[in-house]
């Protein structure tokens, strides 16, 4: 679980940088007009630009990657209470079998 959510938590960090370059760099070429949604009659006779393309799908697999990214974060830090809870009953179990003997 510790492995799964490091790994995790990483690939949505690197995600979510990737693809919030591609917004930056869509807003960047079309201006803010690429935020609008695409809607209504005159979005329809406006037409869709490539840069319109690039923010929308970006924006969809930042927020997606934003899920892995917290999902991993989530299991690292289960992962990482077990282990530490079985380092500690490990410890305390060591600890119980020395009184004994």
């Amino acid at each position: 679980m510790l492995a799964l959510g490091i790994g995790n938590w990483t690939m949505g960090s690197i995600k979510l940088k990737q693809y919030g370059d591609r917004m930056a760099a869509a807003l960047a070429e079309a201006g803010p007009d690429v935020r609008k949604p695409f809607r209504g009659t005159q979005s329809i006779l406006e037409g869709r630009t490539d840069a319109h393309e690039l923010y929308t799908a970006s924006s969809i697999k930042r927020e997606r990657y934003r899920v892995v990214h917290r999902g991993g974060r989530m299991l690292t830090v289960l992962g990482s209470a077990f282990v530490l809870i079985a380092l500690v009953r490990r410890r305390f179990s060591l600890s119980q079998l020395r009184l004994r003997t």
